[in-house]
Parts: structure tokens; C-alpha cells; sequence
């Protein structure tokens, strides 16, 4: 086995490791494409707009309270690493 072969095999079997890892959510995200795919482009562009704007306000949410829970959003009350 060449250095090659052993990169691409390494490279399917971490793919496969992670689509066991994420099999839940990747069933999820399939089923939901293909059904937006089947009902329309006025379905699909609606579900993609609402999870776009969905995906975002969790993320800013999840950021802003993990840096509020490391104390860096409050340092003015007292509350932080600051001084």
C-alpha cells in the first residue's frame, strides 16, 4: 500500500466514522432537502430562508451566552475576569 492509498482510505473511513457519528441529523437534513426539492421552488426557498434565520439566531445565541458564561459580557457589574 502506497502513502496515496492509505490517505484515501484514511479519508473514507473518517467519512464514515463521522456519518455514524451525525447519522441522526444527516437523516434529518437529507429528508428535508429532498422533500423541499420534491414540493417546489416556493417551498424550498421559504424552508431555506427560515432555516437560514433559524441557524443563525441559535448560533448568536449560543455565542453570546457562552461568552457571557466565560464573563467577558459583564464586566461593568462585577462579573468577570476583568477587573
Amino acid at each position: 500500500m502506497n502513502a496515496f492509498t492509505r490517505r484515501v482510505w484514511f479519508g473514507l473511513v473518517m467519512a464514515w466514522s463521522l456519518a455514524r457519528h451525525f447519522r441522526k441529523p444527516l437523516l434529518i437534513a437529507l429528508v428535508i432537502g429532498v422533500g423541499c426539492y420534491l414540493a417546489g421552488p416556493a417551498v424550498a426557498s421559504t424552508v431555506s430562508g427560515l432555516a437560514g434565520f433559524a441557524g443563525s439566531l441559535i448560533v448568536n445565541t449560543l455565542s453570546r451566552l457562552r461568552s457571557m458564561l466565560v464573563g467577558d459580557e459583564l464586566p461593568e457589574w462585577g462579573v468577570g475576569s476583568r477587573p
